[in-house]
């Protein structure tokens, strides 16, 4: 699953998107694994992207140390989506 935002003023300056009609949007990656005991962990990683849609210039670059807690809401619906049968459901944030 993949979900996109416009990034903030602040972001959007930050990250490049101040220039000759540069947009930066933010990005999210939600995947779903499982793992060798055969329970499912949601996991995200999120990313700024410049000059997103562009096909020739779009630049994604995944944000590292970032604190989940703006996603977790993201999360939540994921792994309520993704649920199957009984299995447990994790939920990481990269």
């Amino acid at each position: 699953m993949v979900f996109e935002k416009s990034a903030s003023s602040w972001d959007s300056v930050k990250w490049g998107g101040w220039g000759q009609g540069s947009t930066v949007v933010m990005r999210v990656k939600i995947s779903l694994e499982t793992d060798i005991v055969s329970a499912h962990v949601v996991s995200c990683n999120v990313f700024y992207v410049t000059d997103s849609g562009n096909r020739v210039f779009e630049d994604e670059h995944r944000l590292m140390f970032l604190h989940g807690r703006p996603y977790q809401k993201l999360l939540d619906e994921a792994s309520r989506r993704f649920k199957l049968h009984e299995s447990p459901c994790l939920q990481r944030t990269h």
